[in-house]
């Protein structure tokens, strides 16, 4: 692979990875000011759960119950069905 391959590689992902913490910013905000703690899609939540639990399998610890605590456990896949909705 050249240098070229890896330095837009590189950029996208830094592209996409900015475009996601947007998101969830803005998801975390929306959720906040309508007090919905749990808004996750069943999907979503299960992915984001298990996520979590892998990130925490030494560390141990209680599982977060608010919804807002497994947003940074969603991928850009799992962001966008939040972003699409039904409301």
């Amino acid at each position: 692979m050249t240098n070229k391959v890896i330095a837009t590689r590189l950029t996208c992902f830094a592209l996409i990875s900015a475009v996601e913490a947007d998101l969830r910013g803005i998801i975390r905000d929306a959720a906040d000011k309508a007090c919905m703690p749990n808004f996750l899609p069943e999907d979503v939540l299960k992915n984001a759960t298990k996520r979590w639990i892998e990130d925490h399998k030494a560390g141990g610890g209680d599982l977060p119950v608010d919804h807002l605590e497994l947003l940074d456990y969603t991928d850009f896949a799992d962001i966008g069905k939040l972003c699409i909705a039904p409301r």
